[in-house]
């Protein structure tokens, strides 16, 4: 997908902050609560295909009887896409809970280190 198709903000919510088109791409970890319902995993999924990319790992465990954890992993989306998704995700009435941990790339094997690290 090219970049001018991935979300940058949502008006919608009241996001109208200025876009920064060109952000530095993050790896996002969505962690996840939500209530156990058959429905949950997919309004959950499916808000994360906001983010206009395969998610590179999807965990979801359930927690006694009430509620499920689910961890997803989502690589290459800037940081306000990865905010759009996880406010999406706290306005979804199944989620109890939703956070975001953003971390820096991990470069690919045999690429050279950037200079001046």
């Amino acid at each position: 997908m090219t970049d001018e198709r991935r979300p940058l903000r949502d008006v919608y919510a009241g996001d109208l902050k200025p876009v920064d088109g060109a952000g530095v791409r993050i790896r996002a970890v969505f962690e996840v609560r939500a209530d156990c319902d058959p429905g949950s995993l997919p309004r959950v999924m499916a808000t994360l295909a906001l983010a206009n990319t395969a998610p590179l790992r999807v965990n979801c465990e359930r927690e006694g009887t009430d509620e499920i954890l689910m961890t997803a992993v989502v690589d290459g989306v800037t940081a306000t896409a990865a905010d759009l998704v996880l406010r999406k995700l706290q306005q979804l009435s199944v989620v109890v809970e939703a956070s975001l941990i953003c971390e820096e790339m991990p470069r690919p094997v045999g690429l050279p280190t950037p200079a001046g690290t």
